[in-house]
């Protein structure tokens, strides 16, 4: 059975996408079968990113409404397989029936993740039904942190507990110049767990963590070194214990999530 992971942020532009596109290759390249959908229903974008926008007949919502069977509706997408969004919304899209397709798709796959929407909009109310785990993603601004902490309560309340922060874009540079939140300031913003981060492609990757008055970040607060324990970095295994390095870090995939 497949782990369903729904992958949201709540501002848009942050890089959901981008982590979806990037974890499903990396997973597909280490031997596992795996799904993404699209969930942002009007304004799809998975199709485009693996350039397989030709070759889509029917989507998720046809599976829905019995139009076709899954089989046809999932593209190959250079590895792992791609469902993507209708172009507009029906009552037919239900949590419940939502929840029922994922269940049958799970059956296929190992894992699969759910694309979701920025906002709180049907799509990630469907999402976040349909899924067992969550990621929130965030850039190291004030604007979205706090819209990933409002996305992360809005996932709670649609039953989703167990829920891992990645910090997206993150700038070592802007950071020592204050210009944006430290590691810790949004972790404790956010009020989530870190699984791991992506810098900011040509930022500087030499430091081992970010120095702030000769502390690294990493080791800003005791709290915060708890919530990055063995039990975040063994059990998902994007973050191992011990790594202190957000800018050089590299995610090992095997057997991760």
């Amino acid at each position: 059975m497949a782990e369903k992971i729904v992958i949201a942020s709540g501002k848009g532009g942050v890089g959901k996408s981008s982590l979806t596109a990037g974890l499903a290759r990396a997973l597909s390249g280490a031997g596992k079968r795996v799904l993404m959908l699209d969930m942002d229903i009007g304004l799809r974008s998975l199709d485009l990113i693996f350039g397989t926008q030709k070759d889509v007949l029917f989507d998720w919502g046809n599976v829905i409404d019995g139009g076709c069977e899954p089989n046809q509706a999932a593209l190959a997408a250079g590895g792992p397989m791609l469902m993507t969004a209708p172009m507009r919304m029906s009552d037919s899209f239900t949590k419940e029936s939502m929840k029922e397709l994922a269940d049958k798709l799970a059956k296929d796959y190992d894992y699969i993740f759910f694309d979701a929407p920025a906002g709180l909009s049907d799509g990630f109310e469907l999402a976040c039904a349909a899924a067992d785990r969550g990621i929130v993603v965030s850039t190291a601004d004030a604007v979205c942190v706090r819209s990933v902490n409002i996305t992360a309560g809005a996932m709670r309340k649609l039953g989703l507990s167990d829920i891992r922060l990645v910090i997206n874009r993150f700038d070592e540079k802007a950071v020592c110049k204050k210009k944006l939140l430290n590691i810790d300031d949004v972790i404790d913003a956010v009020c989530v767990q870190l699984i791991g981060g992506v810098a900011l492609r040509g930022a500087r990757r030499t430091a081992p963590g970010i120095e702030r008055g000769g502390k690294s970040v990493f080791a800003h607060s005791k709290e915060n070194r708890r919530r990055r324990s063995t039990a975040v970095g063994v059990k998902y295994n994007l973050y191992p214990r011990g790594s202190r390095d957000i800018a050089n870090y590299r995610p090992s995939f095997s057997g991760c999530l």
